[in-house]
């Protein structure tokens, strides 16, 4: 290794895999992605090349296929998969088999074991990333039975009325915050009580302007008052950049303004009085290939301390 110092963590890169020379990018920190399989093992690798290690997984979504079909507790949950209008799973990308979640406390509880694992094995700070809740969802059993414990009365279709809609909306964000306050709380306490050491919570998140965009409800502006959650990453890069806004400027100057509006957005949270720690984290437009591994590069906006890097 050629870095020796890497405490102030000032640039990071996010990897699925073990450590490979042929991707040791000489950076501070390291987030392992993922909460299958042998990721404790992945952990260990990194630890050992002299990384400050970091953890991260989705939070409403995941290859968490042993979960929804029953291998955890007994029961399954594809009933807690965010459902549309027309009773479909809401599925995230390309994938078959991993829906978009309805967060409940059963969810959490899972979601915090598996996590507790890389708190044993050693990792300094974890990411939570993209809590999302998708405008069209709102119809699955366990979205049912959410509402009528918030409402206290019986579940109302979000397309029946404005007022279906805005209710079903203000759900979502809570079941979310409730989620991110759960996970983070928990385990705070328990690397303190059993290890005696402080970990980090921080949630990568797209702008609300992206998500207004895509209809997806975030509980964006309830970061700042959770007290288990130190800051948030803003997901801006070449994806993001490229949705369309409506705007008076030229298509061409557009393209480079999405992605300081997004920022600026995102930077606009970390000042506001309650933000204790506002870290944003930007994807610049560039990538290159190291051994057929796409990776973004990302610098730090000068208002920000680490950044990272995509693979």
């Amino acid at each position: 290794m050629i870095r020796k110092n890497r405490q102030e963590e000032l640039t990071g890169f996010q990897e699925g895999g073990p450590y490979h020379p042929s991707y040791d990018l000489q950076t501070d920190f390291v987030m392992v992605y993922g909460i299958q399989g042998d990721f404790q093992e992945r952990i260990r690798t990194w630890k050992e090349k002299g990384y400050v290690v970091h953890l991260m997984t989705g939070v409403s979504w995941g290859g968490y296929q042993d979960y929804l079909n029953g291998k955890v507790d007994g029961r399954t949950h594809w009933d807690e998969a965010q459902k549309n209008r027309k009773y479909e799973n809401i599925i995230h990308g390309t994938s078959e088999d991993i829906p978009y979640m309805v967060p409940t406390i059963a969810y959490a509880d899972f979601l915090t074991e598996r996590i507790r694992i890389a708190v044993d094995a050693g990792v300094e700070a974890i990411h939570l990333e993209e809590p999302e809740f998708w405008v069209e969802g709102g119809y699955s059993d366990a979205f049912k039975r959410e509402w009528e414990i918030y409402y206290r009365e019986p579940w109302q279709a979000p397309h029946s009325s404005v007022d279906a809609q805005y209710r079903a909306s203000k759900l979502k964000a809570y079941l979310y915050t409730r989620t991110l306050d759960r996970i983070c709380s928990t385990l705070k306490e328990y690397a303190m009580q059993k290890y005696g050491r402080r970990i980090r919570f921080y949630v990568p998140t797209h702008s609300l302007i992206n998500y207004t965009q895509w209809r997806i409800v975030s509980p964006e502006s309830k970061l700042l008052e959770l007290p288990g959650v130190d800051g948030y990453i803003a997901q801006v890069w070449t994806g993001t950049a490229q949705t369309q806004m409506c705007t008076t400027v030229s298509a061409r100057s557009a393209r480079l303004r999405r992605p300081i509006w997004n920022t600026a957005l995102c930077r606009s949270l970390s000042e506001a009085p309650t933000a204790e720690c506002g870290s944003c984290m930007t994807r610049l437009p560039t990538t290159r290939s190291i051994r057929g591994r796409t990776t973004a590069a990302i610098i730090s906006a000068r208002w920000s301390r680490p950044c990272c890097i995509r693979m």
